[in-house]
C-alpha cells in the first residue's frame, strides 16, 4: 500500500497460537501470522539486491521466503496481499496514465505470484483540489477507473483480485 508517513518500518507478526486460536480441537492449533511492508510506488529501486533491481521484486520473494513455507502453505494458503499505489506516483514528472497502468501491471504480476488473492485499494485525494498535492480527485479517479479496467481485460489478474473504492 501506498507507504507514506508509514515509516518505513517493516512489522512482522511472527506465527503464534493460543487456546482460542484452536481450530478442530485442542490437537490442531492454527497460526496467526502476518505482517505490514509499505511500498510508496508501483515500481521503484528504493530496496535493490543482487537477486532484484526492484523493490517490489524483492518484497515479493521475501513474501515467497518467508510466509509461502510449505508448512504456511499447507495450513493457510497464500497471503492475501492489500495493494495501492498512486499519491506517490502523482508526483513522478510527466507521468501519464499509460505510465502508471504500466507499473501498476508490473507490481500486480509480481505480486500475483505470491499471493492467494490480492485487493486493489483505490486512490484518495484531498477534498479539496490543491495545488500543494498532485493527486487531484479527478486524477485518482482517473487511475482507478483505468487500473479497474486493466485488471478486468487481465484473465489472471482479474480472476485472483477484488477491488476497493475509497
Amino acid at each position: 500500500s501506498d507507504g507514506s508517513g508509514s515509516f518505513p518500518a517493516f512489522l512482522q507478526c511472527t506465527p503464534q497460537t493460543n487456546e482460542r486460536d484452536c481450530v478442530g480441537g485442542a490437537s490442531r492449533l492454527k497460526y496467526r501470522y502476518g505482517g505490514f511492508i509499505p511500498l510508496e510506488y508501483a515500481t521503484d529501486v528504493e530496496i535493490q539486491t543482487p537477486e532484484f533491481r526492484t523493490t517490489q521484486e524483492n518484497v515479493a520473494a521475501f513474501i515467497d521466503r518467508d510466509w509461502n513455507t510449505p508448512v504456511m502453505v499447507q495450513e493457510w494458503g497464500k497471503p492475501i496481499c492489500l495493494l495501492g499505489t498512486g499519491n506517490h506516483d502523482s508526483r513522478i514528472k510527466g507521468i501519464t496514465t499509460g505510465y502508471f497502468l504500466r507499473n501498476v501491471k508490473f507490481l500486480l504480476e509480481t505480486f500475483s505470484h505470491v499471493c492467494e488473492h490480492m485487493i486493489w485499494i483505490g486512490n484518495t485525494a484531498n477534498k479539496k483540489d490543491d495545488d500543494k498535492y498532485p493527486q487531484t480527485k479527478e486524477l485518482m479517479k482517473q487511475w482507478d477507473t483505468a487500473t479497474k479496467r486493466m485488471i478486468e481485460a487481465e484473465p489472471t489478474l482479474r480472476d485472483m483480485m477484488t477491488s476497493i473504492e475509497v
